[in-house]
């Protein structure tokens, strides 16, 4: 990795690079995380149009005057375009009205009260300081569907699925895919081959240690016990000991001891032969062509899709000649876009 792509790095290390609506939306709705798929919102962006088919506009500014009941019918549109598009079920409007030139919502999403605007036509959705347009917004999430199912198709189809997942272990975007990777993994259990790769340290001494421990990890057998390892470095020590090497070799320590593993045998390990397997993962990584943190690749091929359980669980089990009953379960879909990485 260059010089140059390491400080462009270092600048927004602590800012995962999401999706810009995501981003938008997750400034307003705070702690209610996107879930994002395609619902038939063509017809509603058609109604919403309707809606305002020849209505009287101001002399003044030319804007078009609403009466109640039309800004109640696209409020109502808006509400619904909200709830299939990002999920959220708890969600009641208590109000609308028109404020500068704008329709204003007073929602009220699980308690939590807020107000969104839209262009009183109802096709620009202001969740920030920038408009979201429903119709590119739709269209976008279409042309991801249909990438993921391009996707799906390519991979072939065995009995057990390989799929390796490559990361630097203090990677942001790294961290955003290994906690609902994990969390795939032990619910297909034995019936997938699974491997994370930590195949870089490019932010200091404690990630190459963290490298090596997971390394270890998998490398001593702890095949299950591994993905609990995994998923509570992602939602507890990543944070807690970024740039801070004998912090992470403390939580780590903790962390195996509370799940079971030996953390003397690990850590004699990460002394003896740490570098070696650290370089083996390398060498697979460079096998690949793998060029960022993370890089997720199926019996072989590499895919790109949003980083959550349930879209990891999706394109993993497209790999089965015969899927297991795991495959049906309905995981978590609450996460970071598959753009991002280091």
């Amino acid at each position: 990795m260059s010089n140059k792509k390491h400080k462009e790095h270092n600048i927004t290390e602590n800012k995962y690079k999401i999706n810009k609506k995501e981003l938008l939306v997750w400034q307003i709705f705070a702690a209610i995380c996107l879930v994002l798929f395609i619902g038939s919102m063509v017809i509603v962006l058609n109604n919403n149009s309707k809606v305002v088919d020849n209505k009287e506009k101001s002399p003044m500014t030319g804007e078009i005057i609403l009466a109640q009941d039309d800004m109640q019918k696209i409020a109502d549109l808006t509400i619904e375009f909200l709830k299939v598009n990002f999920n959220i079920t708890d969600l009641t409007l208590n109000n609308v009205s028109e404020e500068k030139g704008l329709l204003k919502m007073d929602l009220d999403i699980s308690g939590q009260k807020l107000s969104i605007y839209t262009s009183q036509d109802g096709e620009l959705l202001f969740l920030s300081e920038e408009p979201i347009n429903k119709t590119e917004f739709l269209e976008e999430l279409e042309a991801q569907k249909e990438q993921e199912k391009a996707q799906a198709q390519s991979i072939e189809k065995v009995e057990k699925p390989k799929t390796e997942l490559f990361i630097w272990s203090y990677c942001p975007y790294g961290v955003t895919a290994l906690s609902p990777f994990g969390e795939v993994v032990s619910v297909l259990g034995e019936t997938v081959d699974a491997k994370v790769y930590l195949y870089y340290a490019g932010h200091g001494d404690y990630e190459a240690q963290q490298n090596k421990i997971q390394a270890c990890i998998q490398d001593l057998g702890y095949s299950d016990k591994y993905w609990d390892f995994a998923v509570g470095f992602s939602n507890n020590i990543y944070s807690k000991c970024s740039g801070d090497i004998s912090c992470d070799k403390e939580e780590s320590i903790a962390l195996m001891n509370s799940l079971g593993i030996d953390s003397v045998k690990v850590l004699e390990c990460v002394e003896a032969k740490g570098d070696e397997l650290v370089k083996t993962h390398a060498d697979k990584a460079k096998e690949y062509g793998v060029t960022g943190s993370p890089s997720l690749f199926v019996n072989g091929v590499k895919v790109n899709v949003a980083r959550n359980a349930q879209a990891f669980k999706t394109v993993i089990c497209s790999g089965y000649s015969t899927q297991p009953e795991a495959c049906s379960q309905v995981l978590d879909s609450q996460g970071a876009s598959a753009t991002g990485n280091c």
